[in-house]
């Protein structure tokens, strides 16, 4: 949504994202993943929900920008069927990072205006 531009379904996301944060079981968790999951559960449950209560798209992309670590950090010890790519913008804000389960860049800080700057910064395979 933050590719095209789309403040509401960005901020749909983001609300699904919060509610999905906060049903997590983590007793199906391994002992790597629940230590890791325990560090970042409540960052990502807080920034998704200001994503969500955000109405204007810059504001959606700075707080974005914030919450990519942290769900960077948790994907490297999650387990996954395919590769997620770790892509980084060097024009936003003084360089910014996202996670795409595309190859190709598709810039959520700039949307069309500069849809494939950047460059994919590591492939996760775990």
């Amino acid at each position: 949504a933050l590719v095209t531009s789309d403040a509401k379904k960005a901020a749909a996301h983001a609300s699904e994202l919060s509610t999905a944060v906060t049903a997590v079981q983590t007793e199906r968790m391994g002992p790597e993943l629940h230590g890791v999951w325990m560090q970042m559960m409540e960052p990502l449950a807080n920034i998704s929900a200001g994503i969500a209560s955000k109405q204007d798209i810059e504001a959606q992309r700075k707080a974005f920008a914030d919450l990519s670590p942290h769900m960077l950090t948790l994907v490297k010890v999650a387990p996954r069927p395919d590769p997620v790519y770790y892509d980084h913008c060097p024009m936003y804000d003084g360089g910014a990072d996202w996670l795409s389960q595309e190859k190709g860049i598709k810039n959520p800080f700039y949307g069309s205006m500069m849809l494939t700057c950047g460059s994919v910064k590591e492939t996760i395979t775990k």
